[in-house]
């Protein structure tokens, strides 16, 4: 009888997923919230000792990487499962979900906002919630710089936790590029753009992906749209099957009052 592998292999794209639904969206905001759980039955005990068989779990699941069986099972504890790892294996039936959570984010543009100051770090109100996101207030007003180059086209969205709303490709002209040097543009051209009031403050999320061609029809006239999941899984599907090379950049965050 073949002997059982003693790793066994996690779907990345599933862990960040439930990842996200616990209000978790960095690597570092994984490994804090499976440490707290790890910990949390063990108070006032040597917590070295409770976490040593756990150490790098959250970020090798996180990158794809095989991790033990125990700690696999202990991973499906933490995410609900009761155990039962083979619900980390398998993939999202959403193909858009599989698209943000499986490809490895690059860094290809940075949101610039109309003032200063902004912290990095600070309390939110539910405490399962990541703390290492930057807390933006509503007020400010934002665009990108992108490095683009002349053979690449841009999908830029910001997503909440209900919703996805397209920014690029819009048929409106309000939404072009403003070149800044070689490579680098300004997105949207060269003026600002506002978070809408009436979608509330929580957390949010800029999506922007470049590819040799995008998709997906430019929507909008100068706001953002909302894309349906059917959009946004027949988009997916037809990007990962043109282009397997494009590239993912994510920047998520807090939108606070002031």
């Amino acid at each position: 009888m073949a002997k059982q592998p003693r790793n066994r292999q996690l779907e990345k794209s599933v862990v960040r997923t439930l990842c996200e639904k616990k209000g978790i969206y960095t690597v570092e905001g994984f490994e804090s919230a499976f440490y707290q759980y790890l910990l949390s039955p063990f108070k006032g005990q040597d917590e070295d000792a409770v976490l040593k068989n756990y150490l790098n779990t959250p970020t090798r699941s996180w990158n794809g990487e095989a991790v033990g069986v125990r700690q696999a099972e202990k991973l499906a504890d933490f995410f609900g499962y009761f155990g039962d790892y083979t619900r980390l294996q398998t993939l999202p039936s959403s193909r858009w979900q599989y698209l943000i959570t499986s490809k490895d984010t690059v860094s290809f543009f940075n949101p610039k906002f109309e003032s200063s100051g902004l912290a990095l770090y600070g309390e939110v109100q539910d405490k399962e919630n990541d703390k290492n996101l930057r807390k933006v207030p509503i007020s400010v007003r934002w665009r990108l710089e992108v490095c683009l180059n002349s053979e690449e086209s841009l999908f830029v969205a910001l997503r909440s936790d209900n919703e996805i709303h397209q920014l690029a490709p819009a048929s409106s002209s309000r939404f072009s590029f403003e070149k800044i040097k070689k490579d680098h543009f300004g997105f949207p051209g060269n003026k600002w753009l506002n978070f809408p009031i009436e979608f509330g403050l929580g957390f949010r999320e800029i999506i922007a992906i470049k590819s040799r061609s995008i998709p997906i029809h430019p929507k909008g006239s100068g706001d953002p749209t909302s894309l349906s999941q059917l959009e946004l899984d027949l988009f997916a599907n037809a990007l990962i099957s043109q282009d397997s090379d494009f590239q993912l950049a994510r920047y998520p965050f807090w939108l606070v009052a002031e």
